[in-house]
């Protein structure tokens, strides 16, 4: 389960990238885990992630070319969850992956 962006404790900038590393239901700081979907919002338990889904799940999305380069390019594929960027790639360069 994934969790919308309204500017909590956690903190979010415009356009739903997440700007500090605190829980986004309560504002907790250790123990934290990213949300599975997105990997941009974390979360200290399954049940603030459950309390914030509701805010959360208009913003929260998955990332697939991210997905498909993180084993080869985990930095990159950081980074473009972190600044929320999804790829846009012709026929060709889709059958490299």
């Amino acid at each position: 389960m994934e969790v919308q962006a309204r500017s909590g404790p956690g903190g979010v900038a415009d356009g739903g990238v997440f700007t500090s590393k605190a829980c986004m239901n309560c504002g907790a700081t250790q123990n934290l885990l990213k949300c599975s979907r997105c990997h941009q919002a974390w979360f200290c338990s399954v049940q603030c992630q459950k309390a914030y889904w509701p805010f959360h799940k208009s913003v929260c999305r998955r990332n697939d070319f991210a997905d498909a380069i993180e084993s080869t390019e985990p930095k990159f594929a950081s980074w473009m969850r972190k600044h929320g960027k999804i790829a846009v790639l012709k026929d060709d360069e889709v059958e490299r992956l």
